[in-house]
């Protein structure tokens, strides 16, 4: 993932976090993650601090008003189908199931705009929507 980030940053992708959690916890995750490196602290959303869990359709919305995202030029990437592309569908947003645990979808036909089963396979992907 640092490549992906790192040539996200280099071509001024416009980018955000958006992660189900309390406060205390999830800012660990960032620290541990070292996402500082990549997003500043007003490009990280946790549930936990804007008041809607995802897959409310709310916490993408929030993300999207304050980062000024026009819905359907946004692709949101998340591993998991329930809420990651079922919330951003439903926000009208793009999605990206980062399926890497080879999960069979829970629906009969995917919302997912674009399905990966692997990491590596990301940075071309997101090549190939500029």
């Amino acid at each position: 993932m640092p490549e992906v980030l790192d040539y996200c940053r280099k071509e001024k992708i416009p980018s955000a976090v958006l992660t189900n959690g309390n406060h205390k916890g999830q800012w660990r995750k960032v620290s541990a993650l070292n996402l500082l490196k990549w997003f500043t602290p007003d490009q990280i959303f946790i549930s936990g601090d804007i008041g809607y869990h995802k897959p409310d359709v709310r916490a993408f919305r929030t993300l999207g008003e304050r980062m000024h995202f026009l819905p359907e030029q946004t692709w949101y990437i998340g591993d998991t189908y329930e809420s990651d592309v079922v919330g951003a569908s439903r926000a009208g947003w793009r999605a990206i199931w980062l399926n890497h645990r080879l999960r069979a979808c829970p629906d009969k036909e995917s919302l997912a705009d674009k399905e990966l089963t692997r990491g590596e396979e990301l940075l071309s992907c997101i090549d190939s929507l500029r």
